[in-house]
């Protein structure tokens, strides 16, 4: 029987390292050492992975902290789900940076593969991943409050890093509509960062007029529910899946995804095919079971969106996208420049809109 890790259990466990962080106490040289090297690493992943594996060592101190599924031994837990559902909560709740805003930081490889650390043959840079797996290796001797004061170290240190990120000044004032519903399609000529910024872009749209929006990470290897944009009802039921495409898409593969999410039960389908110059689509390429719409504009999203919507531009839904643009932006690890890109935008419309 493996180990699960639960929340009332971290929270108490968090609160204590926290409580340690942000005094005076002195902390292990090492996991200090540790976790600054583990911040500073090419391979972002490998952050919140050390945070989840000291977070459960100091709630249970039989982890292997090694482990990345709980099918490996009857000492391992599922790393992904301390990640997703402990780890990545307690940082927001206590404004401690784990260098990811991503829902789900360790479904991506080499972890969505393995059962265990030791197991992994296979990594992009070798040398990186050894120097991470060897310097975890020794909480597997901790317990009790020395597993405590290493996860406090973790989270100092990840204080330190939340202090220095950038920050953005956001106003609740946008301008003219027209001109946001301009600077989208702009932005996306720039032809920077395409991918970050369609992806942002398009989540943003339908979180200023839907209020449970998910978006997957650029190049999620799961694909357990088809699009990387997806649309939730109270219930927790994908109602709807955006596919964002920023090459062109063949009849083809529209029919693929749609067929892929009429076998998920989602019958509300939509393409995002952000291109310069994009040819409109062979309407027989549409299946007759499923609304299928095609945005070839982040302009042509945004007035149909807001058209078809009681959270429409009246009820403010121009300065919801504005605000969810940045955070989106930030949360898919789009560069600093497409962030201040996208305000600087939004501040000459501001200023166009009062001459």
């Amino acid at each position: 029987m493996a180990i699960t890790i639960r929340m009332p259990e971290a929270e108490r466990v968090m609160e204590q390292a926290y409580d340690l962080a942000c005094s005076d106490t002195s902390l292990p040289d090492y996991w200090t050492s540790v976790a600054q090297q583990t911040f500073a690493m090419d391979f972002k992943t490998y952050t919140p992975a050390l945070g989840a594996a000291l977070l459960a060592r100091a709630v249970d101190d039989r982890v292997d902290p090694l482990a990345i599924k709980s099918a490996h031994s009857q000492y391992a837990f599922s790393l992904r789900t301390v990640g997703h559902n402990l780890l990545i909560p307690l940082a927001d709740h206590y404004g401690f940076s784990v260098r990811t805003t991503t829902r789900e930081p360790l479904n991506n490889q080499p972890f969505f593969r393995y059962d265990h650390l030791l197991e992994i043959d296979r990594v992009r840079n070798r040398a990186e991943f050894d120097r991470y797996v060897n310097s975890l290796k020794p909480l597997a001797n901790l317990h009790g409050d020395d597993a405590v004061e290493a996860l406090a170290a973790f989270v100092r240190v990840g204080l330190r890093e939340a202090a220095n990120r950038p920050s953005y000044d956001v106003s609740p004032v946008v301008g003219h509509l027209a001109g946001v519903i301009a600077a989208s399609d702009s932005f996306m000529a720039d032809g920077l960062d395409v991918p970050r910024r369609a992806q942002a872009l398009v989540a943003a749209a339908f979180d200023s007029v839907h209020d449970d929006v998910r978006s997957r990470a650029i190049n999620d290897p799961s694909r357990d529910i088809p699009g990387d944009v997806q649309l939730y009802d109270p219930n927790g039921k994908v109602v709807a899946s955006v596919e964002v495409r920023t090459k062109p898409v063949q009849p083809w593969e529209i029919r693929g995804f749609v067929n892929s999410c009429l076998e998920a039960d989602i019958d509300r389908v939509m393409i995002a095919e952000f291109l310069p110059e994009s040819t409109p689509v062979n309407e027989g390429t549409r299946p007759n079971d499923a609304t299928l719409m095609i945005y070839h504009l982040p302009s042509e999203m945004l007035e149909q969106l807001w058209a078809a919507s009681a959270k429409g531009p009246a009820a403010g839904a121009a300065e919801l996208f504005h605000e969810r643009m940045i955070n989106r932006l930030v949360e898919i690890e789009a560069p600093e420049t497409s962030v201040r890109r996208w305000i600087e935008m939004i501040e000459q419309n501001k200023r166009d809109s009062a001459e």
